[in-house]
This record gives C-alpha cells, structure tokens and sequence, in this order.
C-alpha cells in the first residue's frame, strides 16, 4: 500500500457501508444499524483502546437510509463551504443543516428533512445522554 491508497481508505469503508445500506435498506432494523455501528465502536476500543473522538457514523448511517428510503440520486448542493445538503424532487435531506429558531438564533439539528422551505423533521441522534434525562430536557421543544 502506498500513501495514495491510504488517502482513500476512508472513502473506501464509507462508499461500501453505503452500497450495502442502498441495498438493504428494507429489510435492516434499527437494532441491526445499531449493531453495525457498536461493532465500529467496538473495533476502535480494540485498536486504539477506547472509542472516544470518532464521532458521526450513528448520523452517516441514519442520514443514508433515509437517504436510500427517499429514493436515492440526489444532487448535492452546496450551503457553505463546509456543508452541503441533498436536493431531489423538492425534497431535501442533510446533515448540521441550520434552521430558524427565532429571530436570531440557528440550530443545526444531526439531521434535517425538508420539502421545499417547509421542514418535515429535524432528527437529534444520542447514543449516550452525557447529563442523562436532563439532556433531554434541555433539547425539548428546541425546535
């Protein structure tokens, strides 16, 4: 392996992760895209010996099966430089997309869906409560 195949490892595991979400997408639980993320979260603790800083594949898998649920063949548009949504048929579906919550205040929820300006969900994914129901709490009626 030389350094440009390294640079493409990455992309590598996330466009497999992804045919295999596009093709089973049906048929998946929520337990089994849980279990595919715990084994990630596993293998980290094995190599690195926790599984801490490696956050986003919860949003990555939950983002593309809605992704494959929507139809798929989205054309990716731009909102900033660093983030980018997917537009099809008047629907659109990203990740950290910012949303009014008031008069000056964004949220950028973990995922958001939309028909034209009209949002159809904001989705907060928590696999840990860091400050347990009280987090909850504080999250609730946000949006």
């Amino acid at each position: 392996m030389d350094i440009a195949d390294a640079l493409r490892i990455g992309t590598a595991f996330l466009k497999r992760l992804d045919i295999f979400l596009a093709a089973n997408w049906q048929n998946l639980t929520c337990g089994q895209v849980y279990e595919i993320y715990r084994q990630f979260s596993n293998d980290l603790k094995d190599l690195k010996g926790n599984a801490t800083g490696f956050t986003g594949l919860s949003e990555f898998l939950i983002l593309r099966v809605l992704y494959h649920q929507l139809g798929g063949n989205f054309e990716k548009r731009a909102i900033t430089q660093d983030v980018s949504e997917f537009v099809r048929n008047g629907y659109s579906i990203g990740q950290s997309i910012p949303i009014p919550l008031g008069e000056k205040q964004n949220c950028r929820p973990d995922i958001v869906l939309r028909e034209g300006e009209d949002l159809i969900a904001a989705i907060q994914i928590k696999l840990y409560l860091t400050t347990g129901s009280t987090e909850l709490k504080k999250r609730e009626g946000n949006i």
